[in-house]
């Protein structure tokens, strides 16, 4: 289990400061931050009777297995290991991984608007200097 220390803020008493910790964040705490705004921004989106998971869930394990890469042989042992408990009960690997891929689009709404500031620019930076190059030597 992943336990990351938070220094939230230096606090000063009679001239000397000391750094005050927040309490350790879990995997688990980030797990369950993940499925709250998974689950407030997908609203209301039912669930199929005869399915396990709500599509919120399968959501949430859809953007830890982005989060945590590999495959996912490895991570489905990973998941269900350690954290079985908080999707009530996995099925097995390749049961989920069907809904998995029939609830990515669900993905979409969770993604931001297109901005200036988070486009991807996916140019190549060669062509990026072999253009300055060519207006350099053109002078």
């Amino acid at each position: 289990m992943v336990q990351v220390e938070v220094i939230t803020k230096t606090r000063q008493t009679k001239g000397i400061s000391t750094l005050v910790k927040a309490r350790s964040v879990t995997t688990e705490d980030i797990i369950i931050h993940i499925f709250c705004n998974v689950d407030d921004r997908l609203g209301a989106v039912k669930k199929v009777p005869q399915a396990r998971l709500y599509p919120s869930e399968v959501v949430t394990i859809g953007i830890l297995f982005a989060l945590k890469g590999g495959h996912f042989r490895a991570f489905y042992r990973w998941l269900s290991r350690d954290f079985d408990q908080l999707f009530g009960g996995l099925s097995d690997r390749t049961a989920l991984a069907r809904p998995l891929r029939d609830q990515q689009g669900y993905s979409d709404c969770l993604l931001a608007q297109p901005s200036l500031l988070n486009v991807a620019d996916n140019y190549p930076i060669e062509c990026c200097f072999q253009c300055a190059k060519d207006v350099a030597h053109s002078k």
